[in-house]
């Protein structure tokens, strides 16, 4: 009986995530993904870099490139694309109904990850499809071993997306870990997890590696070192560009499955499970008397003698006039900025402060390299709710009647998060006007203004800011953090603004404000 309702439960969370318009877009992202991250022969760029060799396109050595690429996207990317599955039950209600039945608290949580589990495999599944199709049109080697090409994604990547399948579910259930700071918490740790995994070739770090990186990676870097004396042992995932004629290919068998490795994979999938079962100790089972604190019950407790009859008053309104409306620009900002700044602790504020404090002391040849970086994370939590407050509060209908919503209220909404972000950054901003850097305050100027937009875009058109969050961390970490050219946004700071970045800044954010204008009305057409 418990296997059963387990399995329907997961069979309906399934298909009701399947049918979302956010599935299908990560699934032809991880479709693309697995393809590029292939390279073609001739291509100047390669993505497992191992100096001057790359391996042969065989089945063995095309199934474990593509299914690294894939146990390091599904479970980074594919943790904020489920993480909202008992959330989104409490927002329609079936958790009252799921809460009124017998059904095992833990067998529901389990349920919830096991289904979050489903749907990324699927995304495996599909990738290793494309993983076969990519060997037939790089067309080096025609012989298809099935269990060669497949047997990395079975031990590799499916055990890699159930620690964030569990943590999803673990992180809705923790309440300071449901919202974006969650979402930045787990961005970190898989990034670091990740880390440890490629640089895990010379040391035994498997038990800190749940995508399972380092598996193939310290077989292949063996295997050079045994082969050829003159390998420099240089291993590692990451856009590389090399002369493709000076490459050295040489023939993969593919990877020893040890009985180690796979009771390390096995391990990884009980921890998992592990989390789903402390998880359910913090459900509240979708009873708002358990997630609330006795205070704030008491509080909504009705008053002695509020069940008196009362007699009904006839109160007269007085009529709106249409002047009234006017000249309330100011009033609607003001509005705009208590909303996007409510709720913040002041430990928040005080680290702001003394961040702006320190970028003001600080010439900016010091702290461009860790301070400006930290300036521009430091707001992510006001631009993620930017353009999307609305939805996720269910005040469309409220907000949206407001007198000229798209010439009036719009314009002081992206007013507000531009003043938010250049609040949050004013310490640097004044300091470059204090030194007369002209260039570079300019484009400072140009990163306020288009990050909100961004961020504005985002929101309107997707209906919450986890997507907005997921891709500004992935930019701000490969660009600031780590100056790649081309992604580097504070990159100006350090040489002065290019017209061809400031053109394309430039072009961004026109190309971004046509964006929210369209969604919002489109909004007000649904």
């Amino acid at each position: 009986m418990v296997l059963r309702a387990l399995f329907h439960l997961i069979l309906a969370d399934f298909r009701e995530r399947m049918r979302r318009y956010s599935f299908f877009v990560m699934l032809v992202l991880s479709m693309l993904a697995a393809y590029f991250y292939l390279p073609p022969q001739s291509s100047p760029y390669q993505t497992l870099n191992l100096g001057m060799f790359r391996g042969m396109y065989n089945s063995a050595w095309v199934g474990m490139q593509i299914a690294l690429v894939a146990s390091l996207w599904l479970p980074i990317v594919g943790f904020y694309l489920v993480k909202n599955g008992i959330e989104r039950d409490q927002q329609t209600r079936v958790g009252q109904i799921i809460a009124s039945t017998p059904l095992h608290t833990f067998v529901y949580i389990l349920g919830k990850m096991l289904s979050n589990v489903a749907v990324l495999a699927s995304m495996v599944g599909a990738t290793a499809i494309v993983a076969g199709g990519t060997q037939f049109l790089r067309a080096e080697d025609m012989r298809l071993d099935l269990w060669a090409l497949l047997s990395p994604f079975l031990f590799l990547t499916l055990p890699a997306i159930f620690i964030p399948a569990a943590l999803a579910v673990f992180f809705e259930m923790v309440s300071w870990l449901r919202g974006s700071l969650g979402n930045v918490v787990y961005f970190f740790i898989s990034i670091v997890l990740a880390f440890l995994g490629q640089r895990s070739t010379g040391a035994r770090v498997e038990m800190l590696d749940p995508f399972g990186i380092s598996v193939p990676l310290k077989q292949v870097h063996a295997f050079l070192l045994r082969s050829f004396p003159h390998f420099t042992g240089e291993t590692s995932l990451g856009l590389t560009f090399n002369d493709p004629g000076r490459l050295q290919v040489f023939m993969w068998q593919g990877i020893e499955w040890t009985g180690d490795i796979l009771l390390q994979r096995l391990l990884w999938i009980g921890i998992a499970c592990a989390l789903a079962l402390i998880a359910s100790l913090f459900f509240s089972r979708f009873d708002p008397a358990r997630a609330s604190n006795k205070r704030h019950i008491m509080e909504k407790l009705p008053e002695h003698g509020s069940n008196q009859i009362r007699i009904p008053v006839s109160v007269p309104l007085t009529p709106l006039l249409h002047g009234t409306t006017r000249g309330r620009w100011l009033k609607v900002l003001q509005g705009e900025l208590v909303l996007l700044l409510k709720g913040r602790s002041m430990w928040w504020y005080g680290a702001l402060v003394l961040l702006n404090v320190i970028m003001l002391a600080v010439p900016s040849g010091l702290s461009q390299y860790m301070l400006y970086p930290l300036a521009t994370i430091w707001p992510l939590f006001l631009w993620s709710s930017l353009g999307s407050l609305e939805t996720r509060c269910g005040t469309q209908q409220t907000v949206f009647a407001v007198p000229h919503p798209l010439l009036r209220h719009l314009p002081m909404q992206w007013l507000a998060g531009v003043l938010c972000t250049l609040l949050m950054l004013a310490g640097l901003v004044i300091r470059l006007g204090i030194e007369g850097s002209t260039g570079k305050l300019m484009a400072i100027c140009l990163v306020v203004l288009f990050i909100p937009s961004l961020a504005m875009a985002f929101g309107i058109w997707v209906g919450n800011g986890r997507l907005f969050e997921v891709l500004y961390l992935a930019w701000w970490y490969i660009g600031p953090v780590n100056h790649l050219p081309g992604l580097d946004y504070l990159a100006p700071l350090s040489m002065g603004m290019q017209l061809q970045l400031a053109s394309i800044l430039l072009g961004g954010l026109l190309l971004l404000l046509i964006l929210i204008f369209i969604g919002r009305k489109r909004q007000l057409l649904l």
